[in-house]
């Protein structure tokens, strides 16, 4: 769904605009995901009856407690909680973390660890996390989340069955290893297999382990932090929304070829038209995402951020081919007999939005729209 003033061709009046947001003309082609499994669905759904009601009410709080990651960045609990409609604002950088797959003696389990430690009484487990809010988590939503993710989550399954290998004493040392690249980098999404998070012995780490992938070790102090370009970054962070624990953004998804002309520049998706094709509405399209009410603000928020911030990580490390040193006047500040560097830090080019550098919106361009022609004077 699109507003009017979203069209391509601002400058006429058309009954049948034209967008590309979506698609990019139909260069991005993704597989679309799958139907809501049933149980989840009933608890979507606007007409579900009470129960129904209370989970789309509370939607943050159950994703949260079947969430196999954590959120790093810091909530601004003056808008989060104000009256008014529901706003999702988070202050500083975003990443999610992961901790080892067992919790340290003595201490409870949380995230990623529900799913591995003593699961004969989960569902008190779980509630036990959120037992100091004032919410009213019902236990038999959660008992039929977890039924429903052991049978339709891929990410789950792989837990669980490093739950019933740790029981092994020979196994105290099990790893997981959840893969930061896939083989078949195309513009295709298939459903996860288990061969995508795959259990590991300490002997079976290489120098092909990418620094994408997110390894678990069995019993560790700490926590490691995800790079957001791992295949399973949101769907650990975001169960509900990814029932299925689909693969999200990752480098090498190239565009549809059939769209895409042989002599163009970019040959694969960008993680903002990834997003972009992923936030609408399709009649043959699984909804899981696009009813997930608060959550659904969560992930927007997440992913605008993770964008922000590897398009500001991509400027650092490019400098030199963004010609920085034009910008940063290091022949005049040395000829002040500045030779210190510090304070130099990272330039950005006028085409980073929101950038010190980047073009103002006047109030004209603001009120007639953006220009068809535009002229520099030197």
């Amino acid at each position: 769904m699109f507003w009017y003033a979203e069209r391509l061709d601002r400058h006429c009046n058309t009954t049948m605009p034209i967008f590309a947001l979506c698609c990019a003309h139909g260069k991005v082609s993704l597989q679309l995901l799958c139907q809501t499994p049933p149980y989840l669905d009933s608890l979507l759904d606007v007409n579900g009856g009470a129960e129904a009601k209370h989970f789309r009410k509370e939607v943050r709080p159950y994703n949260g407690m079947f969430s196999m990651s954590s959120i790093g960045a810091r909530l601004d609990r003056r808008v989060t909680n104000s009256s008014g409609p529901y706003s999702f604002v988070i202050c500083g950088a975003n990443y999610h973390h992961m901790g080892s797959l067992l919790p340290l003696e003595g201490q409870k389990p949380k995230f990623s660890q529900l799913y591995v430690f003593d699961t004969d009484d989960e569902v008190g487990d779980r509630l036990s996390n959120f037992s100091s809010t004032n919410l009213a988590l019902r236990p038999r939503i959660v008992d039929g989340l977890i039924k429903m993710f052991d049978q339709t989550n891929e990410l789950v399954k792989s837990f669980r069955r490093v739950a019933r290998e740790v029981q092994d004493p020979a196994n105290h040392n099990l790893r997981l290893r959840i893969a930061g690249s896939r083989e078949n980098n195309n513009r295709q999404y298939d459903l996860p297999t288990g061969s995508d998070v795959v259990g590991l012995i300490p002997g079976d780490f290489n120098a092909e382990d990418g620094d994408r992938d997110i390894i678990l070790n069995h019993r560790d102090e700490g926590l490691q932090r995800i790079n957001s370009l791992n295949p399973k970054f949101h769907a650990l962070q975001f169960p509900v929304l990814f029932p299925y624990g689909e693969d999200g953004f990752h480098l090498g998804i190239g565009y549809d070829p059939i769209h895409t002309s042989p002599s163009a520049k970019r040959k694969n998706v960008t993680e903002r038209e990834f997003h972009a094709f992923r936030l609408q509405h399709r009649q043959s399209e699984g909804q899981s995402l696009m009813r997930g009410g608060k959550t659904l603000q969560h992930y927007c928020v997440d992913a605008f951020s993770t964008i922000e911030q590897n398009r500001l990580k991509f400027l650092r490390s490019n400098q030199k081919l963004l010609r920085a040193e034009l910008y940063k006047g290091l022949c005049d500040a040395y000829s002040k007999g500045d030779t210190t560097g510090k304070g130099v830090g990272a330039i950005l080019p006028e085409t980073y939005t929101g950038g010190p550098r980047g073009q103002k919106s006047p109030k004209p361009l603001r009120r007639l729209s953006v220009p068809s022609l535009k002229i520099n004077q030197t």
